[in-house]
């Protein structure tokens, strides 16, 4: 959902605004971490694993203090518990000790980008996860793996420093799974379904108070699936796009939840009214219940509050952001084609 919230939210920002420029740049982060991600996921399945062993990806646990800890990769066996830490950076690479941080610098040493140590991240996961597990009485053995997805050039690794790029993660897997047994099947799956069942998806939003976005510079109509323009009603069930001319026929629903997602977490069917231009309450009402919300307010005030736990989960939701996903390739070559124009003009 972040990574539909993140799109939506750079169609609809004015392109000179400072949102836009730092909007960019987070997408493209969070769309190189997906993509390593994908490739770390792959490489992990293509393993012939033990049936007791077991893979949970994104995991976010409870820390005391009411703080959260997020891991990519939990490998379960029983040698163990094998963490991973998946990493997309490109280029030349290099680890510094003094404040732990990684560098990333060009042919003549010269630092282009620092970045906060991932070392440093997996241990800090590791201690974390020790303390998760002593306190439901799970202890077990732990280890970890930095992977980089994209096989970068790094210069001198520090000797026993855990990382590994991701033609070398198979080897690393085989390795720990034949490791001695220090846990039987029944606590292999213990582990498992209480990691799951503690685990509480990150859900920021809506997108425009968490990180501090004017949501009045977002523009409120709808878009085009397949381009990401501004859709202009043709007829009372069909919107035309006025760049590509595809015609859609239910953009409301994906407006909708375009506005839980980016602006509010309520909504009431006045606001729905004047958000699609409906004639009747019961239009406006009906369109809001197909999405996960509750009912707020009583006698004269009547909105809809969003349960974004639930979006999590909905069959709904997840259709909506498919159908956004299947025309993506075009959206993100529209993108593309935005960011070099922009850099031509400031190279100019």
């Amino acid at each position: 959902m972040l990574e539909f919230a993140m799109e939506q939210a750079l169609f609809r920002l004015p392109e000179r605004s400072r949102e836009y420029g730092e909007l960019e740049k987070q997408l493209n982060n969070v769309r190189a971490g997906a993509d390593g991600e994908r490739k770390v996921l792959e490489t992990i399945r293509s393993v012939s694993l033990p049936e007791d062993c077991c893979i949970i990806e994104n995991l976010n646990l409870p820390l005391l203090g009411g703080l959260q800890f997020q891991i990519d990769f939990a490998l379960i066996a029983r040698s163990g518990i094998l963490l991973l830490v998946t990493k997309q950076i490109g280029g030349r690479l290099r680890f510094h000790q003094g404040p732990a941080e990684l560098r990333k610098v060009d042919d003549t040493g010269r630092i282009i980008q620092t970045f906060d140590c991932p070392v440093t991240q997996l241990h800090d996961q590791i201690g974390n996860l020790n303390d998760w597990l002593e306190l439901l009485d799970l202890r077990t053995n732990i280890q970890g793996f930095v992977v980089f997805a994209n096989n970068p050039v790094i210069e001198a690794i520090p000797a026993a420093m855990p990382v590994v790029k991701l033609r070398e993660l198979r080897v690393q897997i085989r390795s720990h799974i034949n490791k001695p047994a220090v846990i039987d099947n029944e606590k292999v799956l213990s582990i498992a379904n209480s990691l799951r069942h503690h685990s509480k998806p990150y859900l920021p939003f809506p997108y425009s108070e968490h990180y501090k976005m004017n949501s009045v510079l977002l523009y409120r109509g709808m878009l085009c699936n397949r381009c990401g323009s501004y859709l202009k009603k043709r007829t009372e069930r069909s919107w035309e796009c006025e760049s590509c001319r595809m015609i859609s026929h239910k953009p409301h629903l994906e407006m909708l939840l375009t506005w839980f997602l980016l602006i509010s977490s309520t909504i009431t069917p006045q606001q729905c009214l004047s958000l699609f231009n409906y004639q009747s309450h019961k239009s406006a009402r009906k369109l809001i219940m197909q999405l996960p919300v509750t009912r707020i307010g009583s006698g004269g005030y009547i909105g809809f509050r969003a349960d974004y736990a639930e979006f999590h989960r909905s069959a709904t939701v997840q259709s909506i952001i498919d159908e956004w996903r299947s025309h993506g390739t075009q959206r993100m070559n529209k993108q593309e084609s935005k960011q070099n124009m922009r850099k031509t003009k400031q190279s100019n």
